[in-house]
């Protein structure tokens, strides 16, 4: 299958003129002639390429930026503490119990060792 080069819609490979627009049908393959006429010069591939360059580098700083923007050094601190502190309220009543019974087993050790120095062995 041939395209014409100056239409561009197809024709047959041994035409000599294209039915659809008349144009001369040139000796040379017609795919290479729309490869030729598609191809981009150094100028366009150059535009391209700084083209890309300058997205990817939207991309990053946008990123930076976003991860500047974001950054907390103290993020979670305020929680933390928080549950530290729960959990110190939730213990106190432990604490207190643990107290009370030190009390006590420190009165009747006193109690055991008063006992044991009136004895006689």
């Amino acid at each position: 299958m041939a395209f014409c080069g100056k239409c561009g819609k197809e024709i047959d490979d041994e035409a000599v003129v294209c039915v659809h627009c008349g144009c001369p049908v040139t000796s040379q393959s017609s795919q290479e002639a729309k490869a030729e006429t598609q191809g981009l010069s150094d100028k366009q591939k150059k535009i391209i390429a700084f083209a890309f360059a300058v997205v990817i580098l939207a991309g990053l700083l946008a990123a930076f930026w976003f991860f500047v923007e974001s950054y907390d050094p103290t993020g979670g601190y305020e929680e933390l503490h928080k549950s530290q502190e729960e959990e110190i309220e939730r213990m106190e009543p432990l604490r207190d119990e643990i107290s009370e019974r030190s009390e006590e087993l420190k009165k009747y050790a006193d109690e055991l060792l008063a006992e044991a120095g009136s004895m006689d062995y």
